[in-house]
């Protein structure tokens, strides 16, 4: 009995599964410039059984420069997308920008 009212004590700060779903959003990491973010699918055993998994893309918290309003702007960003930005520059993403 003294148990689990600990567990309930220690437990009270965290959210149940319920209240998660009902009306708090919950940020997914995601890419401001491709939009890329996690992906789900199977892991396939040599038996063939399937298992649910995800795949996190590799977001970074990154200072960039924005040279329209002359100053550094911390964004979410893909490795991908900061490969892109230093090889082609900014303007690289302004016509096909989807995050």
């Amino acid at each position: 009995m003294i148990l689990q009212a600990r567990v309930e004590e220690c437990m009270s700060g965290f959210p149940s599964a319920s209240q998660a779903r009902e009306g708090q959003e919950v940020t997914v990491a995601k890419c401001q410039f491709t939009g890329k973010s996690r992906m789900s699918g199977n892991l396939v055993s040599h038996s063939n059984r399937k298992t649910r998994t995800v795949r996190k893309a590799n977001i970074r918290s990154k200072r960039i420069w924005d040279p329209e309003k002359g100053q550094f702007v911390r964004m979410d960003v893909s490795t991908r997308a900061l490969r892109t930005l230093t090889r082609k520059g900014w303007d690289a993403f302004k016509t096909s920008n989807k995050g």
